[in-house]
């Protein structure tokens, strides 16, 4: 059992990330993304009901626990099913990524959550092999925070890059599987607001 202080320590340094991403309960969204139509990325922990629900979705289809964000953009998400919902694949029960806000939507940001064994993470985030436009994969280097060594991957720019094109991803490793986060953009606000996400939600798997 994580004690006390221990727990109190991840939480003083989570709050010192969100502070650098600007997290809050209700705060409005913004973005690095200035073709959306929004400025400053905020980030929220009042989960939209959406993002439960395709959560839940997708723990359906994989065998390994979806854990929903704790703490995701501010702004809402999208219903339309071809602009948020969760990628598996029947015969890789050991994976899943959900998207939310996919494409470019007037005041929204993209956002990607999931995880995977490292096999997985390596096939269906960092290689090209599924792109219907390749380019280049490069890591940015490690960063620690709240305890973790979290690695962050700047895929290409649209239309390379999949589902992760004009992203930086941030990942961590939890036991026997790699989570990751990304929010639409390469800049350092959009990093921060990618590793408070995933912290948070190794937190919660932890």
């Amino acid at each position: 059992m994580r004690s006390v202080r221990a727990g109190s320590l991840v939480l003083v340094l989570l709050a010192v990330v969100c502070a650098a991403a600007v997290c809050g309960n209700d705060a409005a969204q913004g973005a690095t993304d200035r073709s959306s139509g929004v400025s400053a990325i905020r980030l929220t922990r009042r989960i939209p009901a959406q993002v439960r629900k395709i959560c839940a979705a997708t723990q359906r289809h994989v065998r390994i626990h979806v854990v929903c964000p704790p703490l995701v953009p501010a702004g809402g998400v999208v219903t339309d099913p071809g602009l948020s919902y969760s990628n598996t694949y029947r015969q890789e029960t050991d994976f899943y990524a959900m998207t939310f806000n996919n494409g470019e939507i007037r005041g929204k940001l993209h956002w990607i959550v999931g995880a995977g064994t490292a096999a997985r993470v390596q096939r269906h985030v960092l290689s090209s092999r599924y792109w219907d436009y390749k380019g280049p994969v490069q890591r940015l280097g490690n960063v620690r925070s709240a305890g973790r060594d979290v690695a962050l991957y700047r895929l290409p720019e649209n239309p390379a890059g999949g589902l992760f094109g004009s992203h930086v991803v941030a990942m961590t490793r939890v036991g026997s599987l790699v989570f990751f986060a990304s929010v639409h953009g390469y800049g350092q606000e959009a990093q921060r607001a990618d590793i408070a996400m995933l912290i948070a939600i190794a937190g919660r798997r932890a």
